[in-house]
């Protein structure tokens, strides 16, 4: 399913690529989700509960997007990591971590569109497919027959936030569902910086002799 996301975004460049004003910006994503919540898909076959959650706040979001567009909209491809180190049930220790890749596909607008001259707020819709995983570590004894392994989940995400010279700060927020009960909600801060930005040389008037 993801790979239609990124095949869409080739269709969509393939078509502004005949525009000489449509622009393309790699950005760099840093974040803080303040919380982020997940639940296992459930397990009939499992003798303890297998569906309960992992919690956790300031998990650490860290990745790549790519945008194409032009004035006040873009479209972006965005793929991430999401390392929660202290994520831990609270109905019961099971053991400690989550970690989390969401390959995104969204539309940007306004000053969020990391193209836009005039407008400074803007906002971002989008979905994709979230692959995640809790119990990273210190799997306790009692649960030793859990699989935890990346379960799936189609996602939606909503932003607002603003920006200047292509790079931009947003409030995100991200909800999935999946297969036997399977749910994610991510919640925070991130951060697109423009390291690529491309400086144009203004051309040097000459003087006539």
């Amino acid at each position: 399913m993801e790979k239609k996301y990124f095949i869409v975004l080739i269709v969509i460049c393939s078509f502004y690529s005949t525009n000489a004003q449509v622009k393309v910006r790699a950005h760099q994503i840093f974040g803080l989700d303040l919380y982020q919540w997940f639940r296992n898909p459930y397990c009939s076959d499992c003798k303890n509960t297998s569906e309960s959650s992992s919690g956790s706040v300031f998990s650490s979001p860290l990745g790549v997007r790519v945008i194409v567009g032009e004035n006040n909209f873009s479209i972006g491809a965005e793929a991430a990591v999401n390392i929660g180190l202290f994520n831990l049930d609270l109905n019961g220790y099971k053991g400690l971590g989550a970690m989390s890749f969401p390959l995104l596909l969204k539309a940007n607008f306004n000053g969020l569109s990391g193209l836009s001259k005039n407008k400074l707020i803007g906002f971002s819709i989008g979905g994709g497919i979230q692959y995640s995983k809790t119990e990273l570590f210190g799997l306790s004894k009692k649960y030793q027959e859990l699989d935890r392994s990346f379960f799936p989940t189609y996602v939606g995400e909503i932003g607002i936030g603003g920006g200047v010279s292509g790079s931009s700060v947003v409030w995100n927020t991200r909800v999935g569902i999946g297969k036997n009960h399977a749910f994610v909600f991510n919640t925070g801060l991130v951060f697109y910086i423009n390291y690529f930005k491309q400086k144009t040389k203004q051309s040097q008037p000459q003087l006539k002799s």
